[in-house]
Parts: structure tokens; sequence; C-alpha cells
């Protein structure tokens, strides 16, 4: 009875003990959590806010991305809202994109929880699109003037227009774009507004390009005796390249040279001058001009040679740019291009292949021909075919003499 009743008081106390350890792990369960949870919505709160560069001149029109952070970089609220004082000058975005509407100065504000920081940005006015001149070359006389007049796009542009000459000694600007002839040469007039900028041609010659008279100018024996007096063939082809719309076609015998100053008013325009001869035509774009001390030699002859037709373009002299040329109708249907090398004395292939419009830019000796001059190919299939000669030779005496050979 005393051994049954120890049993029970036993099984009563294991439970009990079982019941407190369940609630107290409970309990620290829930304290753990608690803890947990209260570190977990523990706030971080800003107090400051980082802005990275950003332009503080922008024309109308412009955009200009603000890249802000709030400090410190694991802040609980990571928000910002932005706020011009004028947006009829700038406006801001909920992501923090200004840009410009109209000339002025504004405020912009940014705010996270408590902090807040500010900018100012200044409209200038709109981008430079353009820059139109009424010409964009000039022949004068030295003492005669010339205004240029110069109209900026979008006319809510900025109006900060000045004129500079890159070779005073020979033009002179003045501020309002009047351009006065000094002496004899070339030079450049550059018209800036902003970044934009334009240019215009300047040739002083002893005669205008609109007298069409023609005054001699002495020679001095001197490193600083003026440039020759343009001829009046050049005079004409610079006029119709200002007058021209981009392409330009002149015979070869009223342009036996592309001369210098033609050069400079053809890069300027941007146009193309196409000089016809009887039997071919070459031509040459303003893109393309790298050069415009390189004058550019029209005449070209033509020569039979071998089995194929040979011309030596600009008298081997450097070239002002990539000419093209059409040559004539017996040369168009040759199988290869050659240029020579002087240096191996030898010609060699070049990848292009013969065309209607040949585009060179090597002042050298071309052939076109049907003949293949690669020597080392030439050389390559003698060798192939001696070879082969040998192999069936060797395999004919094997035959002839297998019963000996393999008795």
């Amino acid at each position: 009875m005393i051994v049954r009743f120890s049993s029970v008081v036993l099984v009563v106390v294991l439970v009990f003990a079982l019941s407190v350890t369940s609630v107290v792990a409970e309990e620290d369960g829930l304290d753990s959590g608690s803890k947990a949870g209260m570190t977990e919505n523990k706030e971080v709160v800003a107090t400051g806010i980082e802005l990275g560069e950003y332009k503080s001149h922008i024309n109308i029109g412009e955009t200009v991305d603000l890249e802000v952070t709030v400090l410190p970089v694991d802040a609980t609220n990571q928000t910002v809202s932005y706020k011009s004082s004028n947006v009829d000058v700038a406006t801001v975005s909920a992501k923090g994109q200004i840009k410009g509407v109209s000339r002025g100065e504004t405020t912009i504000e940014l705010t996270a929880e408590k902090i807040t920081k500010s900018i100012t940005i200044t409209v200038t006015g709109a981008k430079t699109v353009s820059i139109n001149l009424n010409r964009e070359s000039l022949v004068l006389k030295p003492s005669e003037t010339f205004q240029i007049a110069v109209a900026v796009s979008p006319v809510d542009a900025v109006q900060e227009i000045s004129f500079r000459a890159l070779d005073p000694s020979v033009a002179e600007v003045y501020s309002d774009g009047t351009v006065k002839g000094l002496r004899t040469g070339n030079t450049s007039i550059i018209v800036s507004n902003g970044e934009m900028t334009a240019a215009v041609s300047v040739i002083v010659n002893q005669t205008s390009a609109t007298s069409g008279r023609s005054v001699a100018t002495p020679q001095v024996a001197s490193a600083d005796a003026p440039k020759p007096a343009l001829s009046e063939a050049e005079i004409n082809i610079i006029n119709q390249i200002e007058q021209g719309d981009g392409i330009i076609y002149v015979s070869q015998t009223d342009c036996p040279v592309i001369t210098s100053p033609v050069l400079k008013v053809l890069g300027l325009a941007r146009s193309t001058l196409l000089v016809e001869a009887e039997e071919y035509l070459v031509s040459i774009a303003g893109t393309d001009i790298s050069n415009y001390e390189n004058e550019l030699n029209t005449q070209i002859s033509f020569k039979k040679e071998g089995e194929g037709v040979s011309f030596l373009l600009n008298e081997g002299e450097n070239l002002p740019g990539k000419v093209t040329l059409t040559p004539p109708k017996m040369s168009q249907e040759r199988k290869y291009l050659y240029i020579w090398n002087e240096a191996k004395d030898q010609y060699e292939k070049l990848n292009a292949k013969p065309s209607e419009l040949l585009t060179l830019d090597e002042p050298a000796k071309y052939l076109l021909t049907d003949e293949n001059l690669d020597k080392f190919g030439v050389k390559l299939l003698w060798v192939i075919g001696a070879l082969c000669i040998v192999f069936l030779g060797i395999a004919i005496y094997i035959v002839i003499r297998r019963r000996y050979l393999f008795w």
C-alpha cells in the first residue's frame, strides 16, 4: 500500500515538473520574441541629406537629375520630397528631376523627415541648336568691309554672340560682326554663342569676288610676302560653291588645280566639287578634306602598261583628302586594282575591286589590269604543279616496278 502511494506521488511530481518546464519555456520564448520584436521595430532617424554634383545653371528645356542620399544610409525612412520656389522658372519632379522652364532663378528644397536642404538653380535660356550666317565665305579687297549677320536658333536661346579672327593680320572683325580686309591672305572668322560655333572663310585679295577685276600683285621675296592674288577661275568656282546646292560641276580646263582657297570654301560649305575631263571625272567632298594646304591636281594621264592601264594621282604629292575618280570606260571593267610600292619597287594588290567609282586616299601610281600580278601566288601555283608532277612520276614508277619492289 505504501509502495503504491509512493508511485502515485512520484507520477504527480513528474507531471508537475514537466508542466512547470513547459510554462517556463513558453514564457522564455515569448520574452525572446518580444525582445526581438522590440529590436526589429527600433527606428533609425534621418540626420542629414547628401547631394551629389549637379548643374546650377541650365537652359530652358534642359533637365537635371539630382543624386540624393539620406544619412545615415540605414535610416528607416529614405523618402525625400522636392519643392520648387518658382515653378515658372523651373519644376522638379517627385524623383528629383529639375527642368528649366524660363529665364530666372529658383530655389529647390529637399526634405527628409525633419531635415531640409536647399539649392539654387539659374535658368539662362534655351540651348543653342544652330548658328545661321548670311555668308559662309568672303572674298574682300584690303580695306573692304562686310558685316556678318547672325541668327541663333531657337530664338529664346542665350544671345552671347562673339567674333574672333584666326589670323587678325589678314582681316580684323569688330564686335558687331563687321569684317575688314587688311592684307592678301586667308583666314577664318569664328562666330560663337555659348558652346556652339560657326566659321566664315575669308580670302583677302587684290580683286574682290564681286568686282571681277584683277589687279597685279607685286612679288616680294620675303617670308612675310602676301599670298598671290586669286585667279578669275578660282573666284568663279568660289562663287559657284557659295551659290550652289551642294554639288558643283566644273570643267577640267577651268579647274586644272583645286587650290587651297577653293578647298577651304568647299570644306566650310560641306559641298562636293566634280571636275569633268573628256575621259574621266575626279571629285572631292568638303567633308572628306583633311588638309586644306594640299592642293589637288585634276590633270590625270592614263597610259597603257602591260595588259592594263596605269595613272599617277596628284603627281605623287600629298592629297587634301579622299578623292573619287571615275576612270575612262576602257579601264572600268578590269579585274584588279594595284598600287605601286616605292619601297618594294613593285605593285601591290588593293582589296578594293575596280568599278566605275574609285575612292583613293594615297598619292601614288595605280594600275588597272586583268593580269594577276601576285608573284607569290603565281610561284605557289608553280610549286604545287611541280610537286604534283613529281608525285605522279613516283606513282607511275611504283606501278611499273611493283613486281620487283614487292616480290
